[in-house]
């Protein structure tokens, strides 16, 4: 499902704003891809090869990693939950979704803390137990399986 948003926002995306992932991070672009969708902003996805302008790409984000939003202005903002915010509140329908009132904020950015803190480390971790060159450990994949699904019951 995911791949499925990943093309259907690359397929339409002709704006002037540009996200930079490095060429084995397509999976960390997923939320800043589906929020630019859910905003209905246009965003070119642009792995970035070149060892210069990833330096470069660096060294404007103040040492931020992958992925990097970089803006019409030329503005970068690192980091994958503040792209993702950064796009929804420069729409007027996104802006909804981070909540209205001040509770609501605070409600948002409470799940959002749990989903950086815990399900995007874990999920990390995970898919390179899964994919990773490494043979992977099934008793860790169990133990972080299970972290996932309690982190996503706090969610629900």
């Amino acid at each position: 499902m995911l791949t499925t948003v990943l093309f259907c926002c690359l397929r339409k995306s002709t704006g002037g704003l540009k996200l930079y992932t490095a060429p084995n991070s397509h999976s960390s672009a997923f939320l800043s891809l589906i929020a630019a969708d859910f905003a209905n902003t246009h965003v070119t996805h642009v792995v970035a090869t070149d060892k210069t302008q990833v330096k470069e790409l660096k060294a404007k984000a103040h040492g931020a990693d992958f992925p990097l939003l970089e803006l019409e202005d030329g503005q970068i903002v690192g980091d994958i939950f503040a792209i993702a915010a950064h796009l929804l509140r420069s729409s007027q329908k996104g802006a909804s979704i981070l909540g209205a009132s001040a509770f609501q904020r605070g409600q948002v950015n409470q799940f959002v803390s749990i989903a950086a803190s815990k399900i995007a480390i874990e999920s990390q971790v995970l898919e390179s137990a899964v994919f990773g060159p490494k043979k992977h450990d099934d008793e860790q994949v169990a133990q972080i399986t299970a972290g996932l699904k309690d982190a996503a019951r706090k969610l629900d």
